[in-house]
């Protein structure tokens, strides 16, 4: 979901991901997100990960199913580099409350990076 709060502000992302993952998720790691008919998925840096309190708060209040998972959401949150993007060769600025979906790559090198950015390009 992407919200737009300052129309000069560039616009944050807030995602919400199954709460079985909130262990592996950090700050700076990469997040890939994609809206539909979007060429390219935009990659961006996680700038925080949301306790749970706050990632139930956010389901319920935009009432999604997520709300009610047995183990629980965790929300993310980035910033979009741009206030707009490509799309059909037209074109268009991000919407509050456009949706799409969402990938992080999770494993032993993203964790690393996350934690020692220097080393993000001296490993493979």
């Amino acid at each position: 979901m992407v919200a737009v709060r300052d129309p000069e502000a560039l616009p944050s992302l807030y995602v919400l991901l199954p709460g079985e993952y909130r262990s592996e998720l950090a700050a700076g790691m990469t997040l890939e997100y994609r809206m539909e008919r979007m060429p390219e998925p935009l990659e961006t840096v996680i700038e925080a990960v949301e306790g749970p309190e706050a990632s139930l708060e956010y389901a319920r209040a935009r009432k999604t199913g997520d709300a009610s998972r047995e183990d629980g959401v965790v929300l993310v949150r980035a910033h979009v580099p741009s206030r707009g993007f490509i799309r059909d060769g037209q074109s268009r600025l991000y919407q509050d409350g456009s949706t799409g979906s969402a990938r992080v790559k999770l494993g032993t090198q993203r964790l690393l990076v996350a934690w020692f950015p220097g080393l993000r390009h001296a490993l493979p």
